[in-house]
């Protein structure tokens, strides 16, 4: 039985992230987003179930040609008060009608569940059946205040291209543009604030003159941020500027990232990061072997 939720609807601030990109049909992160918060599932999730929190969903499908599998993926994002503990939380998931709901290993039916004690410190799947019609969900929390990154920028295939093809250009673009400095396998460290995108992580290091990392990294300029898509990175040495981006080592390359392991199927200006996220962005030289 659905149980009533006025006050928690006043405390709950559901916000539609609506992702700009808009002129990337036949890139590799091109998607497009609805514009509804309701789901024809789900009704609402609610994370650390008896404390005020502020929610966002979001639902993205990737554009025709883009060379994303071409299906939807749905996104429920939580900031809790400092009071929480992502340890332990307990998560209820309500339903438009009777269904399966299955989280944290168990599966429960009809149109609402709650799972105790569950570990939100990563991001976890919720998968809900209602008739014929299954869907999965990324469910993330994060706790008010700030959240530990470790970030790189991976350029190695483009490196090796450029020493393939004997073009100095693009080994330099490589060499200048990998995060950390001189280091292909390690991280960046920081912190930032609760509720920041994979995007922000970016534009922190390569943007921001005042963080501890120094000029190397404020010298590397991202383009295409602001639309929530990063088409090249470039930088600029002795007056000469070094791009990488979108067909540069031909015309399957590009930039993707990855989050904790995974190749998520949102815009990095919609994926919240969680606490100790581990942040890939990588240069590919050809993103059909991403899929196998």
């Amino acid at each position: 039985m659905q149980r009533e939720r006025k006050s928690k609807k006043l405390w709950a601030v559901m916000l539609t992230l609506v992702m700009g990109l808009t002129m990337m049909l036949s890139s590799v992160t091109a998607f497009a987003s609805t514009t509804d918060a309701a789901d024809s599932l789900v009704s609402s999730v609610y994370v650390d179930v008896d404390t005020p929190a502020s929610y966002s969903f979001n639902t993205v499908t990737p554009e025709e040609g883009s060379g994303y599998p071409e299906d939807t993926k749905y996104y429920f994002d939580a900031i809790l008060p400092t009071t929480s503990n992502l340890d332990s939380v307990d998560v209820e998931v309500e339903l438009n009608s009777a269904g399966t709901i299955t989280f944290n290993g168990e599966t429960k039916s009809g149109d609402s569940g709650i799972f105790t004690g569950v570990d939100l410190n990563q991001g976890k799947t919720l998968t809900v059946t209602v008739g014929n019609v299954t869907r999965e969900y990324r469910v993330c929390a994060v706790i008010t205040g700030n959240v530990n990154v470790k970030f790189a920028v991976r350029t190695d295939q483009a490196e090796a291209y450029g020493t393939a093809n004997n073009d100095a250009s693009i080994k330099l673009a490589a060499q200048n543009i990998r995060v950390p400095q001189n280091d292909a396998t390690g991280y960046l460290e920081f912190s930032m604030p609760a509720g920041s995108t994979v995007m922000d992580a970016l534009e922190f290091v390569t943007q921001d003159t005042d963080n501890a990392f120094g000029a190397y990294y404020a010298a590397i300029n991202p383009i295409g941020a602001a639309n929530n898509y990063i088409s090249r990175m470039e930088v600029t040495k002795d007056s000469i500027l070094y791009p990488l981006g979108e067909f540069t080592c031909g015309s399957m390359s590009g930039w993707m990232y990855w989050a904790n392991g995974e190749l998520p199927m949102v815009g990095a200006g919609n994926y919240v990061l969680n606490d100790n996220a581990i942040i890939d962005w990588k240069y590919i030289v050809d993103y059909s072997t991403v899929w196998g």
